[in-house]
């Protein structure tokens, strides 16, 4: 762990994965940067937000020396089980009791929240939209994987994998779109990623995911098979 780089000219330090609440190298790095007096850095936290509490009692103390230069990047998919399938051990109340916790303890810093489309994580945008809506999350980060064309397939062994139609995307777009027709900065967002998607997929696209190991999954966790869409 050699934190040499680590001064008082140092303008921003970003965290991200693994979850970085769960590194032991992220105190240290907080330390060092309070131990040479730099706490004007900018601290950029990439975090799903599901881990140990616990782990939270030890950070916070160290975070506090920066509570008006942080920023918290919250990966989310979806809630539910479009979350708990994405992300092993994920649970909302792990996810919210954290979220709400350092919201708490930092009410100057800066949440936003990244959303990446998937074959899954495409079922789980509306709530994903819902929740910026009440919690004043006016510019969440919206984007694609990458996805591709499905006549772009060069191999058979593609024949099998998660197919995702272009009429489910839209649907879903639209859906995340009148969730939150109140909030006009969060329909922009929308519009204009509504227009990103329908530019760029012209036709069904493919995710490499196996299909049927994908539908029985869900069947094995007790979920709904959103492939069945």
């Amino acid at each position: 762990d050699d934190l040499d780089w680590i001064g008082i000219s140092t303008k921003v330090v970003k965290f991200s994965g693994g979850e970085p609440f769960m590194s032991t190298l992220m105190p240290k790095v907080l330390q060092k940067l309070i131990d040479v007096k730099n706490l004007n850095a900018m601290i950029k936290i990439h975090t799903n937000m599901v881990f140990d509490t616990k782990l939270l009692d030890k950070i916070i103390p160290l975070l506090k020396q920066f509570e008006s230069k942080i920023q918290f990047s919250m990966s989310i998919d979806g809630f539910g089980d479009v979350a708990k399938f994405c992300r092993p051990g994920w649970t909302d109340e792990k996810f919210l009791n954290n979220y709400r916790r350092l919201r708490l303890e930092f009410p100057t810093a800066f949440f936003n929240v990244n959303w990446t489309l998937t074959s899954v994580s495409i079922f789980g945008l509306a709530d994903t939209i819902t929740f910026c809506r009440s919690e004043r999350i006016l510019n969440p980060g919206l984007q694609l994987a990458k996805l591709a064309p499905v006549e772009e397939k060069e191999s058979a062994s593609y024949i099998s994998h998660t197919v995702l139609k272009r009429e489910v995307i839209v649907k879903e777009l639209e859906k995340s779109r009148i969730s939150v027709l109140s909030e006009p900065k969060l329909v922009k967002i929308l519009d204009n990623f509504i227009d990103l998607c329908l530019s760029h997929f012209k036709q069904d696209v493919f995710y490499p995911h196996e299909l049927d190991v994908l539908q029985e999954d869900c069947k094995l966790r007790g979920m709904s098979n959103f492939f069945e869409k």
